[in-house]
């Protein structure tokens, strides 16, 4: 996996509640530090189970949802999240 390069943020752009979906931990590590970079506040989680929680307790502006998890698909977990 290469390196990721991101630019210094500007203060002008909008600063996101963003929830990270990612059971890899070291790619969620990476991910995480790269957004706050930006100076978004970023929640992480590794199951669908703590998703469908977290949703329920705090409004986030994005979910960057990984596609393969260990126990629900993210396609299943967007099924679900969407029919709320």
């Amino acid at each position: 996996m290469g390196t990721w390069f991101l630019p210094p943020v500007a203060d002008t752009l909008m600063k996101m509640q963003i929830l990270l979906v990612e059971d890899d931990k070291q790619l969620q590590r990476q991910l995480m530090e790269q957004l706050a970079q930006f100076g978004h506040e970023v929640r992480a989680v590794d199951d669908s189970v703590d998703v469908q929680r977290l949703v329920g307790q705090s409004a986030f502006d994005i979910i960057i949802l990984d596609w393969m998890l260990p126990s629900v698909s993210g396609i299943e977990v967007c099924r679900r999240l969407k029919s709320r």
